[in-house]
Protein backbone atom coordinates (compact mmCIF):
# COMPACT_ATOMS: atom_id res chain seq x y z
CA UNK A 1 0.00 0.00 0.00
CA UNK A 2 1.52 3.51 -1.00
CA UNK A 3 1.69 6.19 1.26
CA UNK A 4 -1.38 8.38 -0.49
CA UNK A 5 -3.49 4.76 0.20
CA UNK A 6 -2.35 4.66 3.92
CA UNK A 7 -3.10 8.24 4.64
CA UNK A 8 -7.12 7.97 2.93
CA UNK A 9 -7.12 4.44 5.18
CA UNK A 10 -5.54 6.44 8.22
CA UNK A 11 -8.80 9.27 7.97
CA UNK A 12 -11.43 6.83 7.25
CA UNK A 13 -10.61 4.85 10.53
CA UNK A 14 -10.46 7.55 12.58
CA UNK A 15 -13.73 8.96 11.03
CA UNK A 16 -15.49 5.63 11.22
CA UNK A 17 -14.08 5.03 14.94
CA UNK A 18 -15.31 8.69 16.11
CA UNK A 19 -18.37 8.34 14.14
CA UNK A 20 -19.74 4.56 16.01
CA UNK A 21 -19.53 6.74 19.55
CA UNK A 22 -20.95 9.87 18.38
CA UNK A 23 -23.46 7.98 16.80
CA UNK A 24 -24.16 5.69 19.82
CA UNK A 25 -24.33 8.66 21.81
CA UNK A 26 -26.65 10.62 19.77
CA UNK A 27 -28.96 7.61 20.57
CA UNK A 28 -29.26 8.52 24.10
CA UNK A 29 -29.96 12.77 23.03
CA UNK A 30 -33.09 11.68 21.05
CA UNK A 31 -34.69 9.51 23.71
CA UNK A 32 -34.36 12.39 26.20
CA UNK A 33 -35.44 14.57 23.59
CA UNK A 34 -38.02 12.79 21.34
CA UNK A 35 -39.13 10.35 23.97
CA UNK A 36 -39.60 11.74 27.24
CA UNK A 37 -42.56 10.22 28.28
CA UNK A 38 -40.28 6.70 28.00
CA UNK A 39 -38.06 8.07 30.14
CA UNK A 40 -40.68 8.62 33.00
CA UNK A 41 -42.55 5.62 32.84
CA UNK A 42 -39.86 3.17 32.64
CA UNK A 43 -37.70 3.31 35.53
CA UNK A 44 -35.43 0.47 33.95
CA UNK A 45 -34.07 3.23 30.86
CA UNK A 46 -31.40 5.33 31.78
CA UNK A 47 -30.45 8.64 30.04
CA UNK A 48 -26.96 8.32 29.13
CA UNK A 49 -24.89 9.75 31.49
CA UNK A 50 -22.25 7.41 32.33
CA UNK A 51 -22.55 5.32 29.02
CA UNK A 52 -22.38 8.30 26.75
CA UNK A 53 -18.85 9.38 29.12
CA UNK A 54 -17.22 6.33 28.76
CA UNK A 55 -18.25 5.86 24.88
CA UNK A 56 -16.99 9.13 24.19
CA UNK A 57 -13.87 9.38 26.49
CA UNK A 58 -12.69 5.67 24.61
CA UNK A 59 -13.03 7.82 21.05
CA UNK A 60 -10.79 10.85 22.29
CA UNK A 61 -8.29 7.90 23.61
CA UNK A 62 -7.78 6.62 20.43
CA UNK A 63 -7.62 9.90 18.78
CA UNK A 64 -5.32 11.19 21.32
CA UNK A 65 -2.94 8.21 20.66
CA UNK A 66 -3.41 8.82 16.42
CA UNK A 67 -2.51 12.60 17.66
CA UNK A 68 0.42 11.37 19.69
CA UNK A 69 1.93 9.16 16.77
CA UNK A 70 1.68 11.67 13.78
CA UNK A 71 3.65 14.15 16.59
CA UNK A 72 6.15 11.94 17.80
CA UNK A 73 6.29 8.72 15.41
CA UNK A 74 6.80 4.71 16.49
CA UNK A 75 9.10 6.48 19.60
CA UNK A 76 6.19 6.57 21.88
CA UNK A 77 4.78 2.89 21.09
CA UNK A 78 5.94 0.35 22.73
CA UNK A 79 8.43 -2.35 21.40
CA UNK A 80 9.35 -5.50 21.73
CA UNK A 81 12.80 -4.65 23.21
CA UNK A 82 10.65 -2.20 25.34
CA UNK A 83 8.99 -4.96 26.95
CA UNK A 84 12.07 -7.45 27.35
CA UNK A 85 13.66 -4.48 29.18
CA UNK A 86 10.59 -3.60 31.21
CA UNK A 87 10.80 -7.84 32.15
CA UNK A 88 14.35 -7.93 32.64
CA UNK A 89 14.23 -5.39 35.49
CA UNK A 90 11.30 -6.84 37.37
CA UNK A 91 13.10 -9.60 37.30
CA UNK A 92 16.10 -8.12 38.65
CA UNK A 93 14.40 -5.97 41.43
CA UNK A 94 11.15 -8.05 41.91
CA UNK A 95 10.08 -5.55 44.70
CA UNK A 96 8.70 -3.94 41.56
CA UNK A 97 6.52 -6.47 40.73
CA UNK A 98 2.84 -5.07 40.61
CA UNK A 99 3.49 -1.48 41.79
CA UNK A 100 3.91 -0.11 38.19
CA UNK A 101 1.72 -0.78 35.07
CA UNK A 102 3.33 -3.34 32.41
CA UNK A 103 4.02 -3.01 28.81
CA UNK A 104 2.54 -4.37 25.92
CA UNK A 105 3.67 -3.97 22.58
CA UNK A 106 2.11 -1.64 20.42
CA UNK A 107 0.99 0.01 23.47
CA UNK A 108 0.67 4.13 23.28
CA UNK A 109 3.30 5.25 26.39
CA UNK A 110 1.20 7.71 28.79
CA UNK A 111 -2.23 8.58 27.61
CA UNK A 112 -2.90 10.96 30.23
CA UNK A 113 -0.17 12.92 28.45
CA UNK A 114 -1.50 12.15 24.77
CA UNK A 115 -5.45 13.11 25.75
CA UNK A 116 -4.06 16.53 27.66
CA UNK A 117 -2.09 17.18 24.38
CA UNK A 118 -5.18 16.40 21.65
CA UNK A 119 -7.77 18.84 24.07
CA UNK A 120 -5.22 21.99 24.22
CA UNK A 121 -3.71 21.82 20.25
CA UNK A 122 -7.48 21.35 18.83
CA UNK A 123 -8.50 24.42 21.49
CA UNK A 124 -11.64 22.06 22.94
CA UNK A 125 -14.10 24.15 25.04
CA UNK A 126 -13.41 22.09 27.78
CA UNK A 127 -13.17 24.60 30.37
CA UNK A 128 -10.01 23.08 32.23
CA UNK A 129 -6.62 23.47 32.88
CA UNK A 130 -3.91 20.94 31.97
CA UNK A 131 -4.16 20.07 36.09
CA UNK A 132 -7.68 20.05 35.54
CA UNK A 133 -7.68 18.10 32.39
CA UNK A 134 -5.78 15.12 33.86
CA UNK A 135 -8.86 15.15 36.59
CA UNK A 136 -10.92 14.73 34.44
CA UNK A 137 -8.90 12.00 32.43
CA UNK A 138 -8.07 9.68 35.31
CA UNK A 139 -11.87 10.99 37.46
CA UNK A 140 -13.97 10.04 34.38
CA UNK A 141 -12.61 8.41 31.86
CA UNK A 142 -9.98 5.60 34.40
CA UNK A 143 -12.68 5.49 36.77
CA UNK A 144 -15.47 3.93 34.24
CA UNK A 145 -13.08 2.22 32.63
CA UNK A 146 -12.09 -0.08 35.97
CA UNK A 147 -15.09 0.74 38.33
CA UNK A 148 -18.33 1.17 36.11
CA UNK A 149 -18.74 4.80 37.74
CA UNK A 150 -17.04 8.01 37.96
CA UNK A 151 -14.98 8.90 40.99
CA UNK A 152 -17.31 9.87 44.26
CA UNK A 153 -18.03 13.95 44.74
CA UNK A 154 -17.92 14.63 41.05
CA UNK A 155 -21.06 14.30 38.17
CA UNK A 156 -22.17 13.68 35.20
CA UNK A 157 -25.10 15.59 34.01
CA UNK A 158 -27.22 15.27 30.87
CA UNK A 159 -30.27 17.52 29.62
CA UNK A 160 -33.73 16.60 29.12
CA UNK A 161 -36.06 20.18 26.99
CA UNK A 162 -39.31 19.08 26.14
CA UNK A 163 -39.30 22.00 23.42
CA UNK A 164 -36.50 20.86 21.51
CA UNK A 165 -36.71 18.29 19.45
CA UNK A 166 -33.15 16.10 18.69
CA UNK A 167 -32.29 18.51 15.87
CA UNK A 168 -33.04 21.49 17.47
CA UNK A 169 -30.74 20.93 20.79
CA UNK A 170 -27.99 19.64 18.62
CA UNK A 171 -28.18 22.97 16.67
CA UNK A 172 -28.36 24.63 20.00
CA UNK A 173 -25.33 22.90 21.58
CA UNK A 174 -23.01 23.99 18.68
CA UNK A 175 -23.58 27.36 19.48
CA UNK A 176 -23.35 27.32 23.35
CA UNK A 177 -20.61 28.85 25.32
CA UNK A 178 -20.52 26.40 27.87
CA UNK A 179 -17.87 24.16 28.39
CA UNK A 180 -17.40 19.98 28.62
CA UNK A 181 -16.47 21.01 32.35
CA UNK A 182 -17.98 22.62 35.03
CA UNK A 183 -17.35 23.35 39.02
CA UNK A 184 -19.51 23.07 42.12
CA UNK A 185 -19.37 22.25 45.74
CA UNK A 186 -18.40 18.73 45.37
CA UNK A 187 -16.06 19.25 42.02
CA UNK A 188 -16.30 18.47 38.69
CA UNK A 189 -19.31 18.52 37.05
CA UNK A 190 -19.13 16.74 33.33
CA UNK A 191 -21.42 17.29 30.87
CA UNK A 192 -21.86 14.61 28.24
CA UNK A 193 -24.25 15.75 25.48
CA UNK A 194 -21.44 18.88 25.14
CA UNK A 195 -18.62 16.56 25.42
CA UNK A 196 -20.73 14.93 21.86
CA UNK A 197 -20.13 18.07 20.33
CA UNK A 198 -16.68 18.81 21.21
CA UNK A 199 -15.73 14.94 20.25
CA UNK A 200 -17.37 16.08 16.30
CA UNK A 201 -15.10 19.03 16.82
CA UNK A 202 -12.00 17.39 17.56
CA UNK A 203 -12.39 14.82 14.83
CA UNK A 204 -12.65 16.94 12.13
CA UNK A 205 -9.76 18.86 13.84
CA UNK A 206 -7.57 16.24 13.25
CA UNK A 207 -8.99 14.99 10.13
CA UNK A 208 -8.58 18.22 8.68
CA UNK A 209 -4.97 18.47 9.84
CA UNK A 210 -4.09 15.34 8.47
CA UNK A 211 -5.48 15.95 5.05
CA UNK A 212 -3.74 19.24 5.08
CA UNK A 213 -0.35 17.51 5.35
CA UNK A 214 0.69 18.95 8.94
CA UNK A 215 1.96 15.85 9.71
CA UNK A 216 5.32 14.37 7.77
CA UNK A 217 4.77 11.80 5.56
CA UNK A 218 6.57 9.10 7.42
CA UNK A 219 4.79 9.88 10.97
CA UNK A 220 1.18 9.51 8.86
CA UNK A 221 2.26 5.61 7.90
CA UNK A 222 3.42 5.28 11.68
CA UNK A 223 -0.15 6.11 12.47
CA UNK A 224 -1.57 3.63 9.90
CA UNK A 225 0.33 0.87 10.60
CA UNK A 226 0.08 1.09 14.28
CA UNK A 227 -4.10 1.12 13.90
CA UNK A 228 -3.87 -1.37 11.43
CA UNK A 229 -1.53 -3.57 14.00
CA UNK A 230 -3.45 -2.46 16.86
CA UNK A 231 -7.02 -1.68 16.24
CA UNK A 232 -8.13 -2.82 12.38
Amino acid sequence: MNKFSKKTELLRIVDDRANMMIADTNTFIWLRHNHPDELRKNKEIGGGNLLMALGLFSALNLMAKVHKILRKGKGCIVQKADVQEFRSIVKKYPELKGKIQPLAVGQVINEEDAFVKLIKDSNAKFGLSDEGLRAAWQSFRNYLSHTATIRPGHSSVTFQIKSRNFEQFIEKENNRKRPVFGFNQHGLRFYPDTLNIEVRYIRDWLLNKIKEEYFTNDKIEDAFDWVQDWID
